[in-house]
């Protein structure tokens, strides 16, 4: 990955970072954790979002009109001071249930966690062939992966997740639902869909939060420790 050309252009200024996120903050981020994050990606097809302005964001998912993935190979040619995020794709067989905990705007992070545990205490959770559960930061919700014993086809996977979190959480989150109101709770199986994205941990999240893992320490997770220096 080549040194950004303009390393103190600002990229990304928001309440999280009031002075600005600058090209080569970003650019160093990535070199220090490159290992994790090809490890994470593990030749899925990914999408990248590569800001041509401040807090303005531009969508690839193709290059010469297919899709993509990012190896160690090709990491440093891809990957700029000027790329934000990185999601990834699932494929059509999966060990991996991913759900989107997706706030409103006037949901607590108390309220967010509270919802993480009652997944984790759920029935999709507790699955017999359930081998780990795994709980990563986004840039205002969670990424909840249930890693099974063994691969499914995707589709097979959505429908299951979505058939037990109605029976669980009809009457206490929204499931999949497109108009959630500022007080409520979205549970978002749209990465299990054909194209379908769930971020990367270790990259950046589109606000410049980095995607942790926080399995281990989820209720004293602050979101202002996810910045980067």
């Amino acid at each position: 990955m080549l040194q950004p050309e303009h390393p103190n252009t600002t990229i990304i200024q928001n309440d999280f970072y009031p002075g600005g996120l600058s090209e080569l903050k970003i650019w160093k981020h990535y070199q220090k954790f490159k290992n994790k994050i090809i490890s994470e990606i593990d030749k899925n097809a990914v999408a990248l979002w590569i800001f041509s302005d401040i807090n303005n964001p531009i969508v690839k998912r193709k290059v010469l009109n297919s899709p993509f993935t990012i190896t160690k190979d090709n990491y440093d040619k891809i990957l700029t001071g000027r790329t934000v995020s990185i999601s990834s794709e699932l494929k059509n067989s999966t060990n991996n249930i991913i759900l989107d905990i997706d706030p409103g705007t006037s949901v607590t992070e108390l309220q967010i966690k509270e919802c993480v545990r009652n997944i984790l205490d759920s029935t999709i959770s507790n699955l017999s062939y359930v081998n780990r559960k795994r709980i990563i930061s986004t840039a205002n919700g969670y990424h909840i992966h249930i890693i099974l014993d063994k691969k499914m086809n995707i589709n097979s996977l959505r429908n299951l997740s979505i058939r037990l979190l109605s029976m669980d959480f009809r009457d206490t989150y929204l499931i999949n639902s497109k108009n959630p109101k500022p007080n409520e709770i979205n549970i978002d199986s749209t990465p299990m869909y054909q194209k379908g994205l769930h971020q990367i941990p270790y990259a950046l999240c589109r606000n410049g939060l980095m995607a942790m893992d926080v399995t281990d320490y989820l209720s004293g997770f602050n979101r202002r420790s996810a910045t980067i220096k």
